[in-house]
């Protein structure tokens, strides 16, 4: 995709939800975050910020956000998964599991899962 699809996406994207959002201060959804702070990487924040109708220090604020979430974004799986010869008979009471895409879309599974099953899912969202 060129940077000016990518811009001409994001303006859209933003002029729906602004239309469509219940209140004036209503949160900007991450996606949105997500989708303004790429921007970045072919145009300069004041660019940014005009063509989206954004605070520069908003921007900056969510920059800062995101570069933190994905300093925290590694979660280490148990080492009890090669020690057990039977990875099923391994799971983790009470996990909740919460996977969000960069689209806003959410995945939330909660309750006894096993290893093996949380590897199977981790191994089908890697294809």
């Amino acid at each position: 995709m060129t940077k000016d699809q990518l811009l001409s996406e994001a303006i859209s994207h933003f002029s729906r939800w602004r239309s469509t959002r219940l209140k004036q201060r209503e949160p900007t959804p991450k996606a949105l975050k997500l989708r303004a702070v790429s921007l970045l990487d072919h145009f300069r924040k004041g660019q940014v910020c005009e063509i989206l109708s954004l605070s520069p220090s908003a921007l900056s604020q969510w920059q800062r956000e995101l570069e933190e979430s994905e300093s925290s974004a590694f979660v280490q799986l148990p080492a009890l998964i090669d020690d057990q010869p039977d990875n099923q008979s391994v799971s983790t009471l009470g996990l909740r599991l919460v996977l969000t895409q960069p689209d806003g879309t959410r995945l939330e599974l909660s309750g006894d899962l096993s290893c093996d099953f949380i590897l199977s899912l981790i191994r089908g969202l890697n294809r």
